[in-house]
């Protein structure tokens, strides 16, 4: 199956690898957190300094507050979001481009501009569909991203993702 990786795809799976980093996660949720107390903190002080918190003036401070941890993951998405996009345009032989896939009776094959690579099954370790791609995990810290675009049907994305995962012997995921 021949499909193109752009670097909205690549983005794609960056942020499916950030969303499962623990650190990454932690990042975020101490973002949220500080600045959801900053600005609670903030709405004590200029309580005191108007000589005293009363509870209209703390409702507003704990809705922005709300508005601050609902608004953190999107900002962190979107970081990331460009900071890959730099990085893409950065590097001369990136990720992107043409690639070939087949599923062959002991493993993959991936075929692009840089040439042949195999990938038996005992060495994939994780594979999981999201909405729009499959993202195919190796032992060797390979990462091969399918776009489920590159399908002719769900159904054949779906053979495909079935059979992956039976040969390979590895749980299904679908986030």
């Amino acid at each position: 199956m021949h499909y193109t990786i752009t670097p909205d795809d690549y983005v794609a799976f960056n942020l499916f690898l950030a969303k499962r980093d623990p650190a990454y996660r932690r990042r975020v949720r101490a973002l949220q957190v500080g600045g959801a107390a900053a600005v609670l903190a903030l709405g004590v002080i200029v309580g005191f300094m108007r000589g005293g918190v009363t509870l209209a003036g703390m409702a507003l401070f704990v809705i922005v507050a709300a508005l601050f941890v609902v608004y953190v993951p999107s900002q962190a998405k979107s970081s990331l979001d460009k900071q890959v996009n730099l990085a893409l345009e950065q590097v001369e032989n990136n990720a992107c481009g043409d690639k070939q896939i087949d599923l062959l009776t002991d493993g993959l094959r991936l075929t692009d501009k840089e040439g042949e690579t195999r990938f038996p099954f005992d060495r994939i370790v994780h594979v999981e569909r999201t909405a729009s791609h499959l993202f195919i995990l190796t032992a060797e810290k390979d990462a091969i991203t399918v776009p489920l675009a590159a399908f002719e049907d769900v159904d054949d994305a779906q053979n495909f993702y079935s059979t992956l995962c039976k040969e390979a012997g590895v749980t299904a995921h679908s986030a």
